[in-house]
C-alpha cells in the first residue's frame, strides 16, 4: 500500500470492468489526452472530445481523461468528465473520488468529504473512497478516519487497513496509536516507507529494542536503504552497542542510496565513535556539524561541546579546555551548569599533573569557579565548595590550609541562606570537618577545633570524629 496524502491531486486510478483490448485502447487514448494538454493546443478541448467519443459509455476512461484535465489545472473540464461518467454509472466510485479531488483543488474540504463518502456508499468495495476520506479527515479527526477504515475492513476483509490506519495516526502526530496499528500488521506486508515510519515511531518512543528489530528487518530487505541504516545506527548507539553502531553508521554514510546526511546523523556517528574509543573520528564528525553552511547556532554550540567532551574522554585536556571555551562563547544564554563543566575539565586536567604544571592548572580551575560565583549568584555555594576541592589538589595534607578560605566562604553561604539540608548539609559538615582537623592537627588549636566539632554535632549527632574532638 502506498501512502496517498489527501492534498496530492491526480493519483492514477485502477481501470477496471473493461475487456483487455478496451483497456489497451483506453490507455492509449488517455496518453493522447495527456500529450495534447501538455502541448497547450488552442483546440485541445475539441481534440480531446473527439478522442473521448468512442469511450462515452466507459466511465473509467472518462474519469481517467477528467483526471488529466485536473492535472492540467482545467478544473471545470475535470468536473465535466466526472459528471459524464456518473451519467453512465451513478454507482461508479472513482467518479465521486475525482469530484472530491476537484473540491480539494478548489479548497473545499467539506465538499470533498461528501464526495468521498458518496464513493464509499455507492461502491462499498472500492477501497479508494475510504482511503481518500480517511486521508482527508486525518488531521481534523483521526478517529473518523479510522472509523471509515474499519468499515472498509468489513467490506474488503483482505485490504491492509491496519497499515493505512497507522499512517493516518502518524500524520496526526499520534505516535502511540500509530505504533498500535503498525504492530497489528506483519512486517513482511509493509513497504519500506512503512517499515521506516514504524521503526522511527518506536525510536521516538524510546523502544530501542523493537525499533532496532524493525530496522534490521528493513536492512535485510533493502540493505542500501538510508532510513534503515540510520535507524540501526541510532538504536545501537542508544543501546551502547557502539561497534555495531559504527558499522551501520558507515553504511549510512558510504553505502546507502540517496542518503541526505543530517546533523543528527553526524551527532550519533560521533557518539558511536566515542563509545568505540575512536576519538579522532568522533571529533571529525562533530567538526562536520560545525562546518555545515546551514548549521544553526544551537547545533554548532552542541557540536563544540561534543568536541570538548570527546577530547576529555581521551584525556586530551589541552585540547578539551579551549574547545569548551569556544562552546561557551557560541552558546546563547549559557547556564551555571555549562560554566561549571569547564571547571570539571580543568580539575581533571590538574589531577593528572604534578609540580609547577599542576599549580598553573589548579589556578585556572580556581579562576573558573571564581568567575562562576561572580556571574551566577545562585552558584555561590557550589563555587565555594568546588574551589575548596581544587585547592585540595595541591594541598592534600592540609599543611597550607589552601582550602580553608573557601570552606569558610561555604559555611557563610550555607548558614546565611539557612538551607541546611540535603546536599547543602553534607557540604556544611565537610567544611566544618576540614576546619576542625586543620585547627587541631596543623594549628594545634584545640579550643577552635572543639568549637567546630560542636557545630558538626548539631547537624550530625553521631559523627564519630566530632565526638572524639569534643571530648578533648
Amino acid at each position: 500500500m502506498k501512502t496517498i496524502k489527501y492534498f496530492v491531486i491526480g493519483a492514477m486510478l485502477t481501470i477496471v470492468g473493461a475487456p483487455a483490448m478496451a483497456q489497451v485502447d483506453s490507455k492509449a487514448a488517455v496518453n493522447q489526452v495527456k500529450e495534447i494538454l501538455k502541448s497547450k493546443a488552442a483546440d485541445a478541448d475539441k481534440q480531446i472530445a473527439n478522442i473521448a467519443k468512442p469511450f462515452k459509455k466507459d466511465p473509467a476512461t472518462l474519469v481517467a481523461i477528467g483526471r488529466e484535465f485536473l492535472r492540467a489545472d482545467k478544473v471545470a473540464k475535470a468536473e465535466e468528465y466526472a459528471t459524464l461518467a456518473l451519467a453512465k454509472n451513478k454507482k461508479f466510485g472513482d467518479a465521486y473520488i475525482l469530484l472530491g479531488d476537484v473540491a480539494i483543488h478548489n479548497d473545499n474540504g467539506g465538499k470533498a468529504a461528501e464526495q468521498f463518502q458518496q464513493a464509499m456508499y455507492m461502491e462499498p468495495t472500492n477501497p479508494e473512497g475510504y482511503r481518500r476520506y480517511a486521508n482527508l479527515m486525518a488531521a481534523a479527526s483521526p478517529a473518523s478516519s479510522v472509523d471509515a477504515l474499519e468499515q472498509l475492513r468489513k467490506n474488503v476483509p483482505d485490504y491492509p487497513v491496519d497499515l493505512l490506519a497507522a499512517e493516518i495516526y502518524d500524520r496526526a502526530g499520534n505516535i502511540p496509536q500509530a505504533i498500535e496499528y503498525y504492530a497489528k500488521a506483519p512486517l513482511n506486508k509493509m513497504k519500506d516507507s512503512q517499515l521506516a515510519s514504524y521503526a522511527t515511531d518506536l525510536f521516538l518512543s524510546g523502544k530501542f529494542d523493537k525499533s532496532l528489530e524493525v530496522a534490521q528487518f528493513g536492512v535485510q530487505k533493502s540493505p542500501r536503504n538510508a532510513a534503515f541504516n540510520r535507524l540501526s545506527l541510532f538504536n545501537l548507539t542508544e543501546k551502547k552497542e557502539f561497534e555495531k553502531a559504527v558499522s551501520f553508521g558507515e553504511k549510512l554514510f558510504n553505502a546507502s542510496d540517496s542518503a541526505k546526511i543530517s546533523t543528527f546523523d553526524h551527532k550519533y556517528m560521533a557518539i558511536a565513535y566515542t563509545g568505540a574509543k575512536n576519538f579522532e573520528k568522533a571529533v571529525a564528525q562533530y567538526k562536520e556539524i560545525v562546518n555545515l553552511a546551514d548549521v544553526t547556532a544551537e547545533d554548532k554550540a552542541d557540536a563544540l561541546k561534543g568536541i570538548a567532551d570527546t577530547y576529555s574522554a581521551n584525556d586530551e585536556y589541552t585540547k578539551a579546555i579551549p574547545a569548551y571555551k569556544e562552546y561557551l562563547a557560541a552558546k546563547k544564554d549559557a547556564t551555571a551548569t555549562d560554566y561549571a563543566g569547564l571547571g570539571t575539565i580543568c580539575m581533571n586536567y590538574a589531577n593528572g599533573l604534578t609540580g609547577a604544571e599542576q599549580e598553573v592548572a589548579v589556578a585556572e580551575a580556581d579562576q573558573v569557579y571564581a568567575d562562576l560565583a561572580a556571574k551566577f549568584e545562585d552558584a555561590a555555594e557550589f563555587a565555594a565548595f568546588q574551589r575548596a576541592r581544587v585547592a585540595g589538589i595541591i594541598d592534600p595534607d592540609l599543611k597550607k590550609g589552601a582550602a580553608k578560605p573557601h570552606y569558610d566562604k561555604l559555611i557563610e553561604v550555607i548558614t546565611k541562606d539557612g538551607r541546611i539540608e540535603g546536599t547543602s548539609k553534607t557540604r556544611l559538615i565537610q567544611a566544618l570537618t576540614y576546619n576542625m582537623i586543620y585547627a587541631l592537627q596543623i594549628k594545634n588549636d584545640v579550643p577552635t577545633s572543639k568549637t567546630y566539632a560542636e557545630q558538626i554535632l548539631q547537624y550530625d549527632p553521631e559523627n564519630e570524629q566530632a565526638k572524639l574532638v569534643s571530648e578533648l
